[in-house]
């Protein structure tokens, strides 16, 4: 799990603008964790479904 949090927030630096902030908000309670990552890149790509937004369950 660290691994893929390490990788999520890794792109968000990546594909933001020099200068650009990315904003990280976790939410933890006894049975869950939720970590959000925001960038202000370019975007995705027009007409290509990427959902960066699914659920990691282990």
């Amino acid at each position: 799990m660290g691994q893929v949090i390490t990788n999520y927030i890794s792109n968000a630096i990546k594909h933001s603008g020099s200068g650009e902030a990315v904003e990280i908000e976790i939410n933890c309670t006894e049975k869950d964790l939720a970590v959000g990552v925001t960038d202000h890149g370019i975007g995705k790509i027009p007409g290509i479904r990427q959902d960066s937004s699914s659920a990691i369950t282990g």
